[in-house]
């Protein structure tokens, strides 16, 4: 997991390599750590792609906008192209930033629309079977409900949520 997050927010293989000792993992050698990186990209190609994408719109417009909702962010050390630090520093923390924006709004976007699907479709499906359920709480990508202590219940509301859930899956391509 400290692998997959540090890559996509721009870790490089020395950082992995230090985190790495750091938690007591000597198992890897900074070679090691460096094919890691190279591996993880030809792996996810897409999201190389895609922070590409977000360093263009960012050194062209200085902010960027969420792929699903259109929400703006500016970023304006986007635009800061010289070489050495503070301009290189000030520029990497804004197409991380930048990445990290695209990747948050769509997690609340969607978040947002199986909330809506849950009010609109599951909680009257519910009620209609003779289950009276009510929302909780949200905890980043998790949803919780009160339902009935009842096996039935539990189980279609399960199958419900499941359905809610991945309602807009198909708006990406992703399982």
């Amino acid at each position: 997991k400290m692998i997959n997050f540090g890559v996509l927010y721009g870790a490089t293989a020395q950082r992995i390599y230090l985190e790495l000792l750091a938690m007591g993992i000597r198992a890897f050698s900074l070679a090691d750590c460096e094919r890691m990186v190279r591996e993880w990209f030809q792996l996810y190609a897409g999201i190389a792609e895609r922070i590409r994408f977000v360093e263009s719109t960012l050194k062209d417009q200085g902010c960027i906008y969420g792929p699903f909702s259109g929400r703006r962010r500016t970023l304006p050390g986007g635009q800061l192209w010289g070489k050495f630090w503070p301009m290189s520093y000030l520029r990497e923390e804004a197409v991380r930033q930048g990445h990290n924006h695209e990747v948050q709004e769509s997690a609340q976007f969607f978040l947002i629309r199986a909330m809506v699907y849950f009010w609109d479709v599951v909680l009257p499906t519910m009620k209609a079977a003779g289950y009276e359920c009510f929302p909780w709480l949200q905890i980043h990508d998790e949803l919780i409900f009160e339902v009935p202590n009842n096996e039935e219940a539990i189980e279609m509301m399960k199958a419900l949520g499941l359905a809610a859930m991945t309602a807009d899956q198909g708006l990406v391509g992703v399982p």
